[in-house]
């Protein structure tokens, strides 16, 4: 699933199909998030979310958690 955005960062950076996808994940060369950490991330924000609205949703995702 990934792949296909490596890809196309690579061919836009002018570099070859054979340069490490990890050098694009790490913060001084290009600084991109793997799709899984940005999932987690979005899932974290929307029950952080969730906990703090003032809802059925809410009340009901507290009481599950004690």
């Amino acid at each position: 699933m990934e792949s296909p955005i490596l890809k196309h960062v690579k061919r836009h950076l002018n570099v070859a199909i054979s340069f490490p996808a990890t050098s694009l994940y790490h913060e001084v060369i290009i600084g991109l998030k793997p799709l899984w950490q940005l999932f987690a991330i979005m899932n974290i924000t929307n029950w952080i979310d969730r906990l703090n609205d003032n809802s059925a949703a809410s009340i009901t995702s507290i009481i599950r958690i004690k």
